[in-house]
């Protein structure tokens, strides 16, 4: 009678572990189902000058800063192994396969030029203002570099006599997303808090402010991302002043790209004329990546990279 006992009671605990592991099973994938995927961003531009992660894995760039490669056909190979690529006025920077973060151009202001120079090891995430960058680490470490004129490092930081600033500086920990406005910087915290500092339009925050909760990502500028829903950051007049807020703007989304969104029924709307305003475009289903721009360019499944005109 005890050896029959404890032979079900084994059968009941075994019964139980694997109900329980499928629920987590189902869980996940629910999840998984209701959020966006992560993109890594493998294209991006600024000043007239592309760059783009290829299916060989190099970052190849061309326009004004590369007068050599006046196109996408004719790009210069500039960095080896890339995985990750954001670029703002100044230039570009760009992460290898080994969280090596790369400068090209003026963003590592002592050592300014259109071939890559080393700043920093063990990044996972980047995002570029118009003078300045952020990135994270795979610790959840934030930096910042480049200037700050508009508190974009925060006003803690101390720029030297040019009002210029090369070294990276550490701001904050406890992060898993950034983004970054053309003077200003968004940090999402590991409990989901949405944090900005910099100046927006009229608002000027110096140091980092919270502006929302329960977020899950920051796909790209002033875009974030609860579950299926896509909110921006948003300047408001009140009796006291302007204010920052988060506005939700569209709904049933799968994947967010820079500029671009595409729905859970597998269509895609690009912010062409703002950033609350979509139009729906035409692009394959195919794409790993998309960037909006004076033209669409757009990264496939195998790699190769294109360009898509579009009309307003």
């Amino acid at each position: 009678m005890k050896v029959r006992f404890v032979y079900l009671f084994l059968c009941v605990f075994l019964i139980s572990i694997i109900i329980n592991t499928e629920n987590e099973n189902l869980k996940d994938q629910a999840q998984n189902a209701t959020g966006p995927k992560t993109v890594m961003n493998s294209i991006a531009g600024g000043a007239f000058t592309y760059y783009a992660i290829g299916h060989d894995n190099i970052l190849y760039a061309w326009g004004e800063r590369y007068p050599q490669s006046a196109d996408l056909e004719t790009a210069t190979p500039i960095l080896q192994n890339a995985v990750y690529v954001s670029a703002g006025w100044r230039g570009c920077i760009a992460i290898d396969d080994q969280g090596t973060l790369w400068s090209m151009s003026e963003y590592l202001l002592d050592q300014p030029g259109p071939y890559p120079q080393r700043v920093m090891d063990n990044v996972k995430g980047i995002a570029v203002g118009l003078n300045h960058f952020v990135f994270l680490t795979m610790d959840g470490d934030v930096y910042v570099c480049g200037r700050n004129s508009k508190y974009q490092l925060t006003e803690s930081v101390e720029v030297d006599e040019t009002g210029q600033y090369s070294p990276p500086v550490y701001i904050m920990g406890g992060v898993k997303d950034i983004a970054a406005t053309d003077d200003g910087c968004c940090v999402l915290m590991d409990n989901g808090d949405l944090f900005y500092w910099g100046t927006f339009v009229e608002y000027t925050a110096p140091e980092p402010i919270l502006i929302g909760q329960n977020f899950d990502s920051l796909p790209c500028g002033i875009w974030a991302v609860k579950k299926n829903e896509l909110y921006m950051i948003a300047e408001i007049k009140t009796a006291d002043g302007p204010e920052l807020t988060t506005k939700r703007i569209l709904e049933n989304v799968k994947d967010v790209y820079n500029g671009i969104v595409r729905t859970s029924n597998g269509n895609f709307f690009a912010a062409i004329a703002a950033p609350d305003v979509f139009q729906r475009i035409s692009l394959p289903q195919d794409i790993t990546y998309a960037y909006l721009a004076d033209q669409i360019l757009i990264r496939r499944n195998d790699g190769s990279i294109e360009q898509i005109e579009y009309h307003h």
